[in-house]
């Protein structure tokens, strides 16, 4: 059946065939440089894609609200990143943004953030916004404060 769709789509339209939510078939180039576990991730990235017309290379603005997202691993991939809306989702961890070494700007809030130890080391972070996380350690979220001023939106409260 999936080779009958494949058949008769091919010569059509260039589009991405996925079975539970995990890609099967994918024509664009270079597709196969970017697959995430998380399925809202994964979504989030193909709809940007698709939407500016850039490429997995040149992808420099990523957003992503509400995409139910619970994991950004391998998002690290997307070396050209440098500003990233992950806010209102599911996300607990932020630890896969310290392979980003071009990201200037994040939007985080609105999530289930109690660690920030990644962005404290994350020299090109110029701006961060993580309203909404009121689980957040006091002591990192001062130590961000020193680091961004005021270029820090702080959740209304934090932890310890």
């Amino acid at each position: 059946m999936l080779f009958a769709i494949l058949a008769l789509t091919a010569c059509s339209q260039r589009f991405a065939v996925s079975i539970n939510e995990r890609p099967v078939f994918d024509p664009r180039p270079g597709a196969s440089a970017y697959r995430f576990a998380d399925s809202g991730l994964q979504a989030c990235v193909n709809f940007a894609l698709q939407q500016s017309g850039a490429s997995f290379d040149t992808l420099t603005i990523l957003a992503c609200p509400d995409w139910e997202i619970e994991n950004i691993e391998g998002i690290g991939a997307i070396a050209t990143l440098q500003y990233l809306d992950i806010s209102n989702n599911r996300l607990t961890s932020l630890a896969p943004l310290s392979a980003l070494n071009r990201l200037s700007g994040l939007n985080a809030a609105a999530n289930q953030l109690t660690d920030i130890a990644p962005l404290l080391s994350m020299r090109t972070l110029t701006s961060v916004v993580l309203a909404g996380n009121d689980g957040i350690l006091c002591r990192q979220l001062e130590a961000l404060q020193q680091r961004l001023q005021g270029n820090l939106t702080r959740p209304a409260d934090c932890s310890g």
